[in-house]
């Protein structure tokens, strides 16, 4: 009698490991798809990123090619107000 419960026992505990492995799979197989569907999405994010940054830089050298005295001057200004900005701190430390 108790190899007869225990036989029914293993067999039970076989059919939940066997259970416990087909829900991982699946488990496993999901996530798998879920990553492909990510790795597809963030792969057009780049893209498009990608695409962006290039009209930027072709709007910018273009900017730069119609108007290189006002970018003269602008990099003048924002380097004059760095400047300023830096040597105020450097006298608030005490340097």
């Amino acid at each position: 009698m108790d190899s007869e419960r225990a036989e029914k026992i293993k067999k039970q505990i076989e059919d939940l490991q066997e259970e416990l492995k087909e829900v991982g799979m699946e488990k496993g197989e999901q996530m798998k798809q879920k990553a492909r569907e990510y790795a597809s999405m963030f792969k057009d994010k780049a893209r498009m990123a990608a695409e962006k940054s290039k009209e930027a830089k072709e709007k910018v050298n273009e900017f730069a090619h119609e108007h290189p005295w006002k970018l003269m001057l602008i990099g003048l200004g924002l380097g004059s107000m760095l400047g300023m900005i830096a040597s105020k701190k450097k006298h608030r430390c005490g340097y």
